[in-house]
């Protein structure tokens, strides 16, 4: 019988966590009481498609953005948006009375597949506007209060180099007004190991990239930690795929 209560109240509290854990979500909005209802609402939508509701569970993207403040009548960037994932998630976060700017460069729009799936989500959702504005050069200079990069600096810094990866994080800089902010997710590498086939970056390296870009870190999060993640599978292996180790970054403009 002990060893039965002991389980049962174990289970208890880890209900207790969790509630509370969502309840600091919501509280993390500063009064914007209908976030997690807009969120929950559009990770819902009868037009979203099935499989990335199923990655909301791994992706927590209510609490990712609850911790980025996003808030209602912002205008923000999705850079390097691809199909549009977050793009959809940021909308609901703003409001109908922000803005999203989904950007894609000329390579990923000549992606007819990847284009179509944003197309059709822009059809739904009628605060998001594409842009092919240059990632380094959005031309909004100032404008913005939030700057979102998922999943792309790793590939920018690997590929094309810190000149290039600066690039990428100077561009954010400048479309943001004085005191606005980015968030930045990317799976997380070891130092000195091969992060260029691994598809990944270490924490310390975006972190200085952000600096060197003019960026202040804010804070970071563990809401995307996963701890059977020891950074050496390259992250698109079938056995780390979408559970890898991600940094959640919030860096401001000064």
């Amino acid at each position: 019988m002990w060893g039965y209560t002991m389980k049962t109240a174990g289970k208890y509290f880890i209900s207790l966590l969790m509630l509370s854990g969502l309840a600091l979500t919501a509280n993390a909005q500063s009064g914007d009481s209908d976030f997690m209802s807009r969120m929950h609402k559009a990770m819902m939508a009868p037009g979203r498609p099935a499989d990335e509701k199923a990655l909301d569970a791994k992706r927590k993207p209510e609490e990712v953005l609850a911790f980025f403040g996003v808030k209602p009548g912002m205008k923000v960037i999705d850079i390097s948006a691809a199909t549009g994932y977050y793009s959809e998630l940021l909308a609901a976060a703003v409001g109908p009375t922000g803005t999203v700017y989904a950007q894609n460069s000329k390579r990923m729009m000549m992606n007819k597949d990847a284009m179509q799936a944003l197309n059709d989500r822009v059809a739904r959702v009628s605060n998001i506007k594409t842009t092919e504005a240059p990632e380094n050069d959005l031309g909004m200079n100032g404008q913005l209060d939030f700057a979102l990069i998922s999943l792309h600096l790793h590939d920018v810094y690997n590929f094309g180099g810190k000149d290039a990866a600066l690039g990428l994080l100077r561009g954010a800089y400048a479309a943001l007004k004085p005191g606005g902010t980015l968030g930045l997710i990317d799976h997380v590498g070891n130092d000195g190991a091969d992060n260029k086939a691994l598809h990944r970056i270490p924490m310390d390296t975006a972190e200085d990239l952000l600096k060197e870009a003019g960026f202040k870190i804010e804070k970071t999060s563990n809401v995307l930690h996963h701890a059977e993640d020891d950074h050496t599978m390259e992250s698109h292996s079938d056995k780390i795929r979408r559970m890898t180790d991600r940094m959640v970054i919030l860096a401001m403009k000064p």
